[in-house]
């Protein structure tokens, strides 16, 4: 979905044509997105319909620095020491 966001703001139907992934899949996914705060939702009425439109909250670079983050909080949180000694093993390998 990285080149997808930088386009702006889109639908779930204009998501699901460009990625070829189920409108059930994509909006199931942008719902769990929005109530993370990942992504905003606006309604806009066209045509008397409804659509949702989407737009990130946060950079790429924000999103992953901020998911890492809490993954690494709860795998020290979980294994404690181990997991230290672990990050810092894969760390020595890079």
């Amino acid at each position: 979905m990285r080149a997808l966001w930088s386009e702006g703001d889109m639908t779930t139907s204009e998501l699901t044509g460009k990625t070829n992934i189920p409108l059930t899949s994509v909006a199931g996914t942008l719902d769990r997105l929005v109530k993370a705060g990942y992504t905003t939702r606006r309604t806009e009425i066209v045509n008397g319909r409804v659509r949702y439109v989407y737009e990130p909250v946060l950079s790429e670079e924000e999103a992953a620095s901020e998911i890492t983050t809490k993954i690494l909080d709860s795998l020290v949180q979980a294994f404690g020491p181990l997991a230290v000694e672990n990050f810092s093993k894969y760390s020595d390998k890079k």
